[in-house]
């Protein structure tokens, strides 16, 4: 019976863990600090086009991760990407040469906070069914 919930709740934290969206603001003149972030693994980055220009958001070779955007012209323009590898990748766009910056993505080695949930089981001893109830998930 404890191991059985020892595993449910091993699932719950784990469905606990939540990743974040970082967002690049992308135009003619951003710099490299701003177009560059530190994200865990399984992060998304999210490129927003803050300008009527058109632009790309291309991998350059040699990186932990390979992309292109293709070309997107216009403001609010979004190109969004999920970082798994782990590793840092340089990228720009392939129209505006000088539009560049590096996506560096660190293994996740713990939670941030981790929430036990209130479970209540029955019945108690189980014998074939376990019903498992909690307030918050």
């Amino acid at each position: 019976m404890k191991k059985n919930l020892l595993f449910v709740l091993l699932i719950a934290s784990v469905s606990v863990s939540a990743q974040t969206t970082h967002v690049i603001s992308w135009f003619m003149g951003v710099s490299s600090a701003q177009a560059s972030k530190t994200v865990n693994a399984g992060d998304t980055v999210k490129w927003t086009w803050d300008d009527s220009a058109p632009h790309t958001v291309t991998s350059i070779a040699g990186g932990a991760e390979t992309f292109n955007s293709g070309q997107l012209t216009g403001s609010n323009q979004e190109y969004s990407r999920v970082f798994n590898v782990v590793g840092a990748t340089n990228y720009r766009c392939s129209i505006h040469a000088m539009m560049q910056g590096t996506i560096t993505t660190q293994q996740v080695m713990g939670t941030g906070e981790l929430i036990a949930p209130d479970f209540v089981f029955s019945p108690n001893p189980v014998t074939d069914i376990l019903t498992i109830n909690s307030k918050s998930v």
